[in-house]
């Protein structure tokens, strides 16, 4: 999907080059240095950093795929190949917005698919699983919805989609977990901008952190500590969108690039923004 290259872990049965390792290795520092991010400066980016190999990712098995498919593009030798894939949308992007997107977001974008991705997805699932089997009136339902509905034997992607409580229980298990606990941060228009009765200058970096804002009763109901799919089903559509608004489950590596990101849902959440 991001390179059109397989990585082989299925076929190996194993932690291929230890990539999966070094993904857990660079989360945890990530979450450290993300919340002291001056330390960045003495470590990782400190030019001895790249002569102590904990923690280096450089030379990575995703790391040297994303780099040799980003010269194999840049320079293609022999028959011109045609891809379809998450790279060459960003490279396409790249072309035609330079101002927006530059040669380095492509392979930060591309990279984060695979780094991120990976640990987001597995992060999801979990939440899913966990929920789900932690309580029978959600399972039981659940698995009368699926057993009565005709599927094929490898359930398609349409079919999944006209699951209504499967997908409610899929939304839920990321507005209970998100996978992304970071701030997504965005930054006030060059005007400046009144969030929530406060005057902000342009270029003040301002964002709601998903744990807090998937909490937030006024806009999930009184129980929104509680796993409960059926609030995605019920009441009115307006509501219901006003929940969808809500919710910060996207990719963090790629939401700091959307070209229009959305605003702040409501005036609920914005007292809690941080600048």
């Amino acid at each position: 999907m991001a390179f059109s290259n397989n990585f082989g872990f299925l076929e190996a049965g194993v932690d291929v080059d230890h990539a999966i390792k070094t993904i857990d290795n660079s989360q945890w520092y990530n979450g450290i240095v993300g919340q002291v991010p001056w330390l960045d400066h003495l470590l990782r980016r400190n030019p001895l950093w790249q002569f102590i190999p904990l923690l280096a990712t450089k030379n990575a098995l995703v790391t040297r795929t994303a780099l040799a498919q980003l010269e194999q593009r840049r320079g293609p030798k022999g028959e011109k190949v045609e891809y379809k894939d998450l790279l060459n949308s960003l490279i396409e992007a790249q072309q035609q917005h330079p101002e927006a997107l530059s040669q380095g977001d492509v392979f930060a974008i591309a990279h984060g698919a695979i780094f991120a991705g990976s640990d987001s997805t597995a992060s999801t699932m979990q939440s899913f699983m966990w929920n789900v089997l932690a309580n029978r009136r959600v399972y039981d339902k659940l698995v009368w919805e699926i057993t009565s509905a005709n599927l094929s034997e490898m359930v398609s992607y349409n079919e999944a989609q006209n699951l209504p409580y499967f997908q409610a229980c899929l939304k839920e298990a990321m507005r209970i977990n998100p996978a992304v606990g970071l701030n997504i941060t965005r930054n006030a228009p060059p005007g400046g901008a009144e969030i929530g009765g406060v005057k902000l200058p342009g270029g003040v970096a301002v964002a709601v952190n998903g744990w807090v804002l998937h909490r937030d009763k006024a806009v999930f109901g009184d129980d929104a500590a509680v796993y409960r799919p059926e609030r995605w089903l019920e009441g009115d559509k307006e509501k219901i969108k006003a929940m969808d608004r809500c919710m910060f489950q996207v990719c963090m590596s790629l939401s700091l690039f959307l070209p229009n990101p959305p605003p702040f849902p409501n005036n609920s959440v914005l007292p809690r923004i941080q600048n």
